[in-house]
C-alpha cells in the first residue's frame, strides 16, 4: 500500500514489531531479513491501515470501528485488531461488564505511524489527480451522452434513482396481494363451517407466536442502531405482550387445546422465522417485510371476529385477541415507513431483502392458518 513509505523510521518500527527485523535493522532492502517487508507484510493489508486511521481520531469500541469502515466484517476486523495489539500499535481496555466490553486506542508507536503516513496522504491526490480527472471527463461524457440519447428516445418507464418508503412498500403488498387469498381457513370460519375446536387450536398455538414475538422485537429494537428503526421495533412488543392476555377469555370460553400434537410445527414455523430476522436480518429490511404483511393479518382478524360473533356466539372478551388487530392505528404505519425511508437513505436496506422477508413472512404466515385448515377441514 502507498500508505507507508521509504522514510518510515526503520529503526524504531523494526524494534517494536518484529523482533528479527530488530536483530538486523540495516538488512539489505528486498533481502530476507529487510525490515521494510516485514513492515509491509504485517501492515499493508486492506484492513490495518484504515483501522489505524479511524483510532487516529479517538478512542472506539469494536462495533463502533466496524460501522466506521466501509465493507468490514467482524470476522476480519477481530483478527486485525489482535494483530496490531499484538504489534504495540493498538492497546485495547477491557472492563468488566456482561457481555465483555472494551476500547481500542493508539499507542505511542501508532501514532508515529500516523504522523509518518501525512506525507503519502498528501502525495496520494497528486499521482491520482491526472487519472481522476480523466475519468471525470469520462463520465461527464457518457452522462451528456444519455441525456441527449433520453431526449431522442423517450422511456416509457424511468427508473427512479431514490425509492421511497412509500413507494417500496406499495410494491411489495402488490406483489403479495395476489396470495393473501391463498389462506383456506379464514373462508371456513366466516362460513360457520369450521369447528369450535378450531378456536382453541388458534389460542394455544397464538400463546406460544405472541410470547416469542415479544422477544423477538425486543431484540430487533436492540440490534437497530439507526434511531427510527429502534423505535419501530421498541413499540412492538407492549402490543404483542397485550394480545397474549386477551387469549385467556378466548381460552375460558372453548376449553384447552385437544390436538394431538401440540404445538403444530407447520404453526409455530412462523414465529421461528422471525426469531430469525431478528438475529440475522437488516432491521429496516426486515421492518418493511414484516409490516408490508400487517394489512393481511388486519383482515384475517376482522373477518374471524365478524364470524365469532355471527356465527359462534362468542362474546367482546373472547373475541378482544382479533379485535385488538383488526383495529387499524395510524402511529404503526407512520414508525414504519420512517424506520423503512432510514433504511433506504443511508444504503442499509436493500429493496431486493425486503421483497424477499415479505414473501418468507407471508408464506410462514399462510402456513399457520393452512396448518390447521387442513387439520379441522374435515
Amino acid at each position: 500500500m502507498a500508505f507507508f513509505g521509504a522514510n518510515v523510521s526503520l529503526t524504531l518500527l523494526h524494534r517494536q514489531i518484529t523482533a528479527r527485523a530488530a536483530r538486523n535493522p540495516m538488512g539489505p532492502c528486498g533481502g530476507d531479513d529487510c525490515g521494510i517487508r516485514d513492515v509491509l507484510d504485517r501492515l499493508g493489508d486492506r484492513w490495518t491501515a484504515l483501522v489505524i486511521v479511524e483510532l487516529s481520531k479517538g478512542v472506539r469500541r469494536f462495533r463502533e470501528l466496524e460501522r466506521a469502515i466501509p465493507g468490514i466484517s467482524q470476522r476480519m476486523l477481530t483478527p486485525t485488531t489482535k494483530r496490531l495489539c499484538r504489534d504495540g500499535m493498538v492497546e485495547r481496555v477491557a472492563y468488566p461488564t456482561m457481555p465483555p466490553q472494551g476500547e481500542y486506542r493508539l499507542t505511542e508507536t501508532g501514532h508515529s505511524l500516523v504522523a509518518r503516513s501525512q506525507g503519502c496522504h498528501r502525495l496520494g491526490p497528486a499521482m491520482l489527480g491526472c487519472r481522476t480527472r480523466r475519468r471525470r471527463n469520462r463520465m461527464t461524457a457518457i452522462a451528456v451522452a444519455g441525456r441527449l440519447n433520453r431526449e431522442r428516445y423517450p422511456s416509457d418507464r424511468e427508473v427512479p434513482m431514490t425509492v421511497s418508503a412509500r413507494a417500496l412498500l406499495d410494491g411489495i403488498q402488490a406483489e403479495l396481494g395476489p396470495h393473501d387469498d391463498d389462506n383456506r381457513l379464514i373462508p371456513l370460519i366466516a362460513a360457520g363451517k369450521a369447528p369450535l375446536a378450531v378456536f382453541a387450536a388458534i389460542a394455544a398455538e397464538q400463546q406460544r407466536i405472541t410470547s416469542s414475538d415479544w422477544r423477538s422485537f425486543h431484540a430487533m429494537a436492540a440490534r437497530a442502531d439507526e434511531p427510527h428503526t429502534s423505535v419501530f421495533f421498541g413499540g412492538l412488543p407492549s402490543g404483542e405482550q397485550q394480545a397474549n392476555g386477551m387469549l385467556d377469555a378466548l381460552v375460558a370460553a372453548v376449553g384447552p387445546d385437544q390436538g394431538m400434537e401440540l404445538p403444530r410445527a407447520g404453526c409455530q414455523a412462523y414465529p421461528a422465522y422471525v426469531a430469525w430476522l431478528a438475529m440475522h436480518a437488516e432491521p429496516s429490511a426486515a421492518a418493511a417485510g414484516i409490516y408490508s404483511n400487517f394489512t393481511a393479518w388486519s383482515r384475517y382478524c376482522k373477518a374471524v371476529a365478524e364470524a365469532m360473533r355471527t356465527h359462534y356466539d362468542f362474546d367482546d372478551p373472547a373475541c378482544a385477541f382479533f379485535d385488538f388487530f383488526a383495529a387499524e392505528v395510524s402511529e404503526i404505519e407512520q414508525r414504519a415507513l420512517a424506520a423503512i425511508q432510514a433504511g433506504l437513505d443511508t444504503g442499509r436496506l436493500k429493496p431486493g431483502e425486503a421483497h424477499l422477508y415479505a414473501r418468507l413472512f407471508q408464506n410462514y404466515e399462510l402456513m399457520f392458518w393452512n396448518t390447521l385448515a387442513d387439520e379441522f377441514s374435515a
